[in-house]
């Protein structure tokens, strides 16, 4: 196992990926015997898996290598998938602009809903940051970043709408 280990970050290496980057993770064993399911027939009573994580901002070399995995086979090392799972980690630099963003949009409607009800928008008595969200898109090494803020607004009677019959 550990000359695949050594062949694998020998191939991230030698592509561009820091070998700070990489990660070995500890072997998980697996016991064939004790598989209730299975023939009874095994070359190998055990087998064992490691995974090798790559935790880089190299998103575009990444693709890419995932890709040319073949080359790893042809090399007789075997491996069961690559999943990738991509994290957004900007999100304090995008975020003062996002709540000016969403502030204004609060504002823009809160007007709208007064003019609509014959209503005035009072001052904003207190606000929350609101709710910051990261959702995959279909794509997912694009992410979809939004935030839902909840201004409250000082109580005036003119804020209250009532239906009459």
């Amino acid at each position: 196992m550990t000359s695949y280990n050594q062949k694998i970050v020998a191939f991230l290496t030698s592509n561009g990926i820091s070998k700070d980057d990489i990660t070995i993770g500890t072997p998980d064993t697996y016991n064939a015997t004790t598989n209730q399911y299975s023939s009874g027939n095994f070359k190998y009573n055990y087998s064992l898996s490691c995974t090798v994580t790559v935790n880089t901002a190299k998103v575009k070399e990444v693709k890419e290598l995932i890709g040319r995995q073949s080359e790893l086979l042809k090399e007789g090392i075997p491996f069961s998938n690559s999943y990738i799972n991509y994290q957004y980690t900007l999100l304090n630099d995008i975020k003062p602009a996002m709540i000016a963003d969403a502030t204004k949009n609060a504002r823009e409607a809160a007007a709208q809903f007064a003019k609509d009800s014959g209503s005035q928008v009072g001052k904003m008595k207190t606000a929350n940051q609101g709710q910051f969200s990261i959702d995959d898109t279909s794509n997912p090494s694009v992410k979809k970043v939004r935030v839902v803020s909840q201004p409250k607004k000082a109580p005036r009677q003119t804020d209250y709408l009532t239906a009459q019959n």
